[in-house]
């Protein structure tokens, strides 16, 4: 039965909750806020450098979000890695042999695994079949003491 107290109050956890909502929107500006004006720095027009170099005597950005320029060993490096990282991805062929090879090992596998499986099974058939005539024991024995 319910208690006298228990009442539909649809509203009650609403304001503690759409609080928790405001406040973490509210972090969220804050730190895309910083964010963006950390990455409004790396400009390099001469008053985003003057703001870089005096934030970074400051500590409160590092040296590594000033912008870098890459000489053209350096690029080639960067692509070239890019190039190998890109055909590393692509499939690569097998050829016929090795797939059947694969295909009967896993034929092998799934036939092992069911020998096993029947081989556990007939063990546990076998062993309710030594236990029956203990439970037969066992009821008898019941039954005359319930007599």
């Amino acid at each position: 039965m319910k208690s006298i107290k228990a009442v539909n109050r649809p509203h009650v956890h609403c304001a503690s909750k759409n609080q928790r909502k405001r406040a973490g929107k509210r972090a969220k500006h804050a730190r895309q806020r910083i964010n963006d004006w950390t990455h409004k720095c790396v400009l390099s027009d001469p008053k985003a450098r003057a703001r870089l170099e005096t934030l970074a005597s400051l500590s409160l950005i590092d040296a590594k979000y000033e912008k870098q320029e890459l000489s053209e060993a350096e690029r080639a490096l960067r692509a070239e890695k890019r190039r190998l990282k890109k055909k590393s991805n692509v499939p690569k062929v097998v050829d016929e042999e090795t797939k059947k090879l694969e295909k009967e090992r896993r034929e092998q596998q799934k036939l092992e695994r069911k020998k096993v499986a029947e081989e556990a099974k007939k063990r546990k058939e076998e062993e309710e079949h030594r236990k029956w005539p203990e439970k037969l024991k066992q009821r008898e024995e019941q039954e005359k003491k319930k007599k």
